[in-house]
């Protein structure tokens, strides 16, 4: 009962000593069969400081002298926080938001989290280095190990979650979205959405891309404009006006192209011609249709319109026709 009175006693004239005093505290308090400190009780009085407010809780945060709604926990977090604009930011960790002079409404929390952001505006990074490349952007998310790390740049509403995602990022790199372990480790290139265990691992500078898949990639570390889903759709993005679909063809040159046997069942429509049935190709010379074929009038006589069965003919107007017998088309 004794020593919990001693505790109590501690405890309140130190939070007296924080909360009207300002006052840094940098002692050691150990909880046990007895109370007991270790190092000095000193600290800065922020009453004559123009500030508001803030949480404080570490070493070398005395340095926010003007600054605002700021939570500060760690060593050296928020170090250069320092300016009447650095409101309503929150680092938790050593060095989390070390650099930060002007940058407001920033979220770090993990060892050098934000590390270098020195004007960047609404960050979130959670993890250990997270976001630790940006040094002026704005309006990033990252989360995960040393996402968005190594790099140093201005990064802009990019989306960074997993394992040392966006690991290289530098430049002006921005309206990314990347997540998975490791997915798009040497990412430099703008404008990119990878999802997936080292998905576009490989791109760099590329931008415009989609990337989805368990160790999918672009066809080279610069390409733009392009589409791997899982190895099976590609797709060639390059202009507003003409995109391509390749299904197992990597470099599609049509609208849709089909590297393989494809196999169409119930009703196709091909323009104003339909086939209805299963269509499929027996061979290079040849077409078999399930159900028959049927084509619309003025293009080409009505299915059955001769009531018997025959051959194709070219009539006299150009048209195709099973009646007559002007022009007869034998293939053989």
């Amino acid at each position: 009962m004794k020593n919990n009175k001693q505790f109590l006693s501690v405890l309140i004239s130190v939070l007296i000593c924080v909360f009207v005093f300002g006052v840094i505290v940098y002692a050691t308090t150990t909880i046990g069969d007895n109370i007991s400190a270790g190092g000095t009780l000193s600290g800065t009085n922020f009453s004559t400081n123009d500030t508001y407010y803030n949480t404080f809780v570490g070493t070398g945060i005395e340095t926010t002298t003007t600054a605002s709604y700021n939570v500060f926990v760690g060593y050296r977090a928020g170090y250069s926080n320092d300016d009447g604009a650095a409101d309503s930011n929150t680092a938790v960790g050593y060095n989390a938001l070390n650099l930060n002079t002007t940058g407001d409404s920033n979220s770090a929390i993990g060892f050098s989290a934000l590390g270098k952001n020195t004007t960047g505006i609404a960050n979130s990074a959670i993890g250990v280095g997270a976001l630790g490349g940006n040094t002026i952007g704005g309006y990033n998310t990252a989360v995960g190990y040393m996402a968005g790390y190594a790099g140093v740049g201005e990064y802009n509403n990019n989306t960074l979650v997993g394992f040392r995602v966006g690991y290289g990022s530098s430049g002006v790199f921005s309206n990314n979205t990347v997540m998975g372990y490791d997915a798009g480790y040497n990412l430099t290139g703008n404008n990119n959405i990878l999802f997936g265990y080292q998905a576009g691992d490989d791109l760099t500078a590329g931008r415009n891309n989609i990337v989805i898949g368990y160790d999918i990639d672009t066809l080279s570390a610069t390409a733009d404009n392009y589409m791997n889903i899982g190895g099976l759709l590609f797709g060639d993005l390059s202009t507003a006006s003409a995109k391509y679909l390749g299904i197992l063809d990597s470099s599609p040159a049509y609208t849709l192209s089909v590297d393989g046997t494809a196999s169409v069942s119930g009703t196709t429509y091909l323009g104003d011609t339909y086939f209805s049935g299963v269509v499929s190709a027996s061979d290079a010379n040849g077409m078999l249709v399930g159900e028959g074929i049927s084509i619309k009038t003025g293009i080409a006589s009505p299915s059955g319109a001769c009531g018997t069965a025959g051959s194709l003919y070219l009539d006299t107007t150009g048209g195709i026709s099973s009646c007559g017998t002007d022009n007869k088309w034998d293939p053989k």
